[in-house]
């Protein structure tokens, strides 16, 4: 007898890790000067995490350009450039920790130019929760299976085929802000001792289709 049942397997999770993705933009008329501007806040940040225990290469830079920038001119009708931008996007990631991550963007704030940057917080190790969330469900799809075989006077023999959507659709990302210049400037006034943060849960779920030989 073939048995066709579906288990679907939950997980809550606190997130244990902290990315921090720094948007760094410098202008100047001069190419030259807005990328020597570019290089010297680089160098300023990758310093502020130094200080704090990291190491340099701990920060990645994910892509780096000089364009133009360009203004609208009413009289004329066209664009006109107006200098050049320097821009970066570079990523550090560690274990979540609430005084670490406030040591982290209280040092940046510090920054005379202190760039844009957002705060996302993740899952480290995906797999291991996949895996918990996977076995859950086919532990239900089985207790379902077995009840209705006995139901008919039967056993479970095997587990033919079991088959599930892709994890490409889950989200392991949990909440996320934007740590701006403005708000640098708050941290610098603010009563430094009351930062807290407590990321949101992840909430995680999956079903799974199982066909079961009974007999």
């Amino acid at each position: 007898m073939e048995i066709y049942v579906s288990g679907e397997g939950k997980k809550i999770i606190s997130p244990d890790e902290v990315k921090i993705t720094i948007r760094l933009n410098c202008k100047d008329s001069d190419y030259n000067k807005a990328i020597e501007k570019g290089i010297k806040n680089r160098a300023e940040i990758i310093q502020k995490f130094i200080e704090i225990g990291f190491k340099k290469e701990s920060i990645k830079t994910n892509n780096f350009l000089v364009t133009e920038e360009k203004r609208y001119n009413e009289t004329t009708k066209i664009y006109e450039k107006v200098g050049y931008i320097f821009s970066e996007n570079s990523e550090v990631s560690f274990d979540y920790e609430n005084n670490l991550l406030f040591r982290v963007l209280s040092n940046l704030s510090e920054l005379d130019s202190a760039p844009t940057c957002e705060v996302s917080f993740n899952i480290k190790d995906k797999e291991a929760c996949i895996k918990e969330i996977l076995d859950g469900a086919y532990k239900k799809a089985l207790f379902q299976a077995e009840c209705l075989a006995k139901a008919s006077n039967s056993k479970i023999k095997e587990c033919k085929k079991i088959s599930f959507k892709p994890f490409d659709d889950l989200e392991f990302g949990s909440n996320s802000f934007e740590f701006a210049p403005r708000m640098a400037k708050v941290m610098q006034l603010d009563n430094r001792n009351n930062f807290e943060l407590t990321p949101k849960d992840i909430e995680l779920s999956k079903t799974v289709y199982c066909l079961f030989i009974a007999e």
